[in-house]
């Protein structure tokens, strides 16, 4: 996903979410693609990414941080 992401394609996004993360229940799904379309060039650089596993529930949370440029598009 953040691959994805870091490349601003929008239209693979869109398919990943409809076949894995809604599914999956991963939160800001619409809000990631909702930045895809805003800046419709750019890239993305990933700056951090963990896990918290909880034992009681055996459940499993990923959480990452990527920051964003807006490049120039020359014309």
């Amino acid at each position: 996903m953040f691959d994805i992401v870091s490349r601003f394609d929008a239209g693979q996004y869109y398919e990943l979410m409809k076949k894995d993360l809604f599914p999956r229940r991963v939160d800001a799904c619409t809000a990631i693609y909702t930045l895809l379309s805003i800046m419709e060039k750019g890239e993305g650089k990933t700056v951090g990414y963990g896990q918290n596993f909880q034992p009681d529930t055996q459940s499993l949370v990923s959480y990452g941080s990527m920051v964003f440029y807006e490049t120039e598009v020359i014309k």
